[in-house]
């Protein structure tokens, strides 16, 4: 049997046909020979007899050639049907495998294609169940944390037991994130300025929201008030109530509430900023290293310790009186009620050389001091176009947050 050789020409199916190498011709002529051989034996047999050598000498001259030839031709014959056997045998062969090479290859491409459209489905399932579960739980986050801010702003003074929702907050006294300044908000990562819910009494449960301003000069800020260059204005021209509640929009212009300053700077040494700026962009701060309110039974009464800054002092005159609005009036003034003479409601001695909650002006204006006036600075004639006023913990430096 043949067992060497290529195949070269094309056939179907990827088969090809097969070309004997040098070991396939040398097994041929060894069969060719190998038939000449016996076929000679064969004559030299029947011509074999006692008579000796001569004899057979003899007889080799009447050996038939032509028996010869058709003995060698019927050999390479039946060599060449073996051959070609071997040949179609080789090629049914190789067309069976290569026709199971291809079916095979073709279950292998449909089991991948079925096991990766399973595979991104299940992705595809993943990841909706991922996205939808993330934006239940902002949803859920955010309505908790409206709740929240919505019992900072409604509840003021009612006690645990009398409301479901204050019971609730006082069962979460340890929600460490309900700190009692914005610098405490600072401490636990909380770095960008904005709304946070704080407890202003440590160990009661009523929750307030405020705003804390954590960029200024190392941030920690609780901001009390804010005037803003806004197409619509907050009326700070208000009466007492309003002042010790405190009303406006956080994110906007805003008064904070007497009673709560008052509960801010309670047993707590505080320092008060404010800052301010004018129309052309230009910024000034005055800062108070001590600052606190008394209760209202005592007029909101102010206390302020000593000045630094840029805008000059216009607070330390104010140092010891009480607040003063349009229907209650608790300044130093005998001529009348400064509130009412300057339309704001604030600290008024008799009556004031800073207006910050003055009538919006924006800028130079006619009247006297009754804008959001900052007399050391641009004078009783300029209404400022910002005003902002914080406080934070005496002694509080930025690198305590590292």
């Amino acid at each position: 049997m043949v067992k060497t050789g290529k195949f070269v020409e094309p056939l179907a199916a990827g088969l090809v046909f097969y070309e004997s190498s040098p070991e396939d011709e040398r097994q041929l002529r060894d069969m060719i020979q190998s038939a000449v051989d016996v076929a000679i034996r064969k004559q030299l047999d029947g011509l074999r007899c006692p008579g000796g050598i001569r004899k057979r000498q003899a007889s080799l001259q009447s050996v038939n050639l032509q028996s010869v030839a058709d003995d060698i031709s019927l050999q390479l014959v039946d060599t060449k049907e073996t051959i070609a056997a071997q040949l179609q045998d080789t090629r049914e062969a190789m067309r069976d495998t290569v026709a199971a090479v291809e079916d095979s290859m073709r279950q292998l491409e449909l089991a991948a294609q079925e096991q990766y459209d399973s595979l991104l489905k299940s992705v595809v399932d993943v990841a909706e169940i991922a996205i939808g579960t993330q934006q239940a739980v902002q949803q859920q986050l955010g309505n908790l944390t409206e709740r929240i801010a919505e019992l900072g702003r409604n509840v003021s003074r009612r006690e645990p037991a009398d409301d479901p929702d204050m019971r609730l907050a006082l069962l979460s006294d340890s929600f460490y994130r309900f700190a009692n300044n914005s610098r405490q908000q600072l401490r636990q990562g909380f770095t960008v300025s904005g709304e946070y819910v704080i407890r202003p009494e440590l160990g009661r449960a009523r929750l307030v929201s405020v705003y804390c301003d954590m960029a200024t000069a190392g941030g920690g800020w609780t901001v009390l008030q804010r005037r803003a260059d806004l197409p619509q204005h907050e009326d700070f021209f208000r009466d007492w109530d309003d002042y010790q509640r405190g009303f406006g929009n956080r994110s906007a212009e805003f008064w904070l509430g007497n009673e709560l300053i008052h509960q801010l700077t309670r047993d707590r040494r505080v320092t008060l900023r404010l800052d301010m700026s004018d129309l052309d962009g230009e910024r000034r701060y005055a800062e108070y290293a001590g600052f606190a309110v008394a209760p209202g039974s005592d007029q909101y009464r102010l206390t302020v310790g000593a000045y630094t800054g840029t805008a000059g002092d216009g607070l330390s005159s104010a140092n010891g009186v009480g607040f003063t609005t349009r229907d209650t009036d608790n300044d130093l003034y005998g001529a009348g009620n400064c509130a009412e003479l300057y339309k704001g409601g604030w600290w008024y001695d008799a009556c004031h050389n800073g207006n910050p909650n003055g009538l919006y002006l924006r800028g130079p204006h006619g009247s006297y001091a009754d804008g959001i006036d900052w007399r050391f600075w641009r004078g009783f004639h300029y209404s400022l176009a910002t005003m902002e006023i914080k406080i934070r913990p005496t002694g509080f430096r930025p690198t305590q947050l590292r």
